[in-house]
C-alpha cells in the first residue's frame, strides 16, 4: 500500500490452490492468508489474477476494460477499526486527504457515498492475536536455534507454546463469529471503502528496535484496516492515491461481497483513472 502499486486479495476459496488443506487452520480459526496479485495498474492484477485461479478466457481483464460502465453502487466509508479496542487508532493528514479524494472520485463515477455504520466486538484484538501467533506453536526446531529467531517471533512462540489447545481453539471459535458479523455488517453496502494505512510508512528498523510488544502495536497502529478482510475471507483491493513527499504512495482499501473481484478490479481502475 505504501509503494504505489495494486494489491488484490482474492476472496479465500477463490483461488483453488489456497483451499487445498481447507479454509481453517489446525485449531479451527478461519485461513487467514491468500494468494493474489501485485501489480502496477489493474490490467496486470486482473491477468495475473485469471491465470491464478485458472479462469477461462479473462474475465477479470475483460472486467477492468469494461470499468467505465460501473455506476450506482452504494459505497459505506468507513474509519473505524476492530483495534481500537486496544490502541490508539489515529489517522494522518495525508491518509484523510487519500480516504476523501477517493469518495471525491467514486462519486464522480456516480456511485452512491455514505457513511459505514459498522461496530466490532472490542475482544477482536486480543482474539485476532492468538489466532495469529498460534501457527508459532507448529513450528518444529531443532534444539539451541530458538535464538536465531526474531525477538517478535521468539516472544510470541514462546506464548502461543504455553497457551494450551482449548485456549487456542477457543480464541478461533471467536474469530469465525466475529467473520459472521463482518460479513453480516459490511454485507449492507455493496462495497466498503477504508483507509489503507493509517499513516506513511515508518523508517526502516523502525520496527525492530522496538520490543516484540511495541513492534506489534506499531504494525497494528500502521495497518489498522486489513486483518479484519483476512478473518472475513472477503475480497478486497488496495489502490494507491496520492504520492507523497516522501516518495512513498498513501492509498485506500475496498472490500467487497464473495466473488465481487471484478468489480472491486473496476472500481481500483476507476480511482486510477485508468
Amino acid at each position: 500500500m505504501a509503494c504505489g502499486i495494486v494489491g488484490l486479495k482474492p476472496g479465500l476459496g477463490a483461488i483453488p490452490s489456497d483451499v487445498r488443506n481447507g479454509t481453517h487452520d489446525v485449531f479451527g480459526a478461519p485461513r487467514l492468508t491468500v494468494s493474489g496479485p501485485l501489480a502496477r495498474d489493474t490490467a496486470d492484477a486482473a491477468l495475473l489474477f485469471d491465470a491464478m485461479r485458472g479462469a477461462a478466457g479473462e474475465p477479470g481483464l475483460e472486467a477492468v476494460h469494461s470499468a467505465d460502465g460501473l455506476s450506482g453502487l452504494r459505497i459505506g466509508a468507513s474509519t473505524t477499526s476492530p483495534f481500537e479496542s486496544a490502541y490508539p487508532i489515529s489517522l494522518s493528514t495525508e491518509a484523510k486527504a487519500a480516504l476523501d479524494a477517493a469518495i471525491a472520485l467514486l462519486e464522480g463515477r456516480n456511485h452512491r457515498l455514505e457513511e459505514a455504520r459498522v461496530s466490532y466486538n472490542p475482544e477482536y484484538s486480543a482474539a485476532f492475536t492468538t489466532v495469529w501467533t498460534a501457527g508459532l506453536s507448529q513450528l518444529k526446531l531443532q534444539p539451541g536455534t530458538e535464538d536465531r529467531l526474531a525477538p517478535l517471533t521468539r516472544e510470541f512462540r514462546e506464548r502461543a507454546l504455553a497457551r494450551s489447545e482449548a485456549a487456542h481453539r477457543a480464541a478461533g471459535s471467536q474469530l469465525l463469529r466475529f467473520a459472521d458479523e463482518m460479513r453480516l455488517q459490511w454485507g449492507r453496502y455493496d462495497v466498503v471503502l477504508t483507509p489503507g494505512l493509517a499513516f506513511d510508512a515508518p523508517r526502516i528498523g523502525a520496527f525492530t528496535a522496538l520490543t516484540p510488544d511495541e513492534d506489534y502495536r506499531l504494525q497494528c497502529e500502521w495497518a489498522p484496516y486489513t486483518s479484519m478482510v483476512n478473518v472475513s475471507g472477503l475480497p478486497a483491493i488496495v489502490v494507491p492515491i496520492l504520492t507523497l513527499p516522501s516518495g512513498l504512495s498513501m492509498g485506500v482499501q475496498l472490500i467487497g461481497r464473495v466473488g465481487s473481484e471484478g468489480q472491486l478490479l473496476q472500481l481500483a481502475t476507476q480511482l486510477m483513472g485508468s
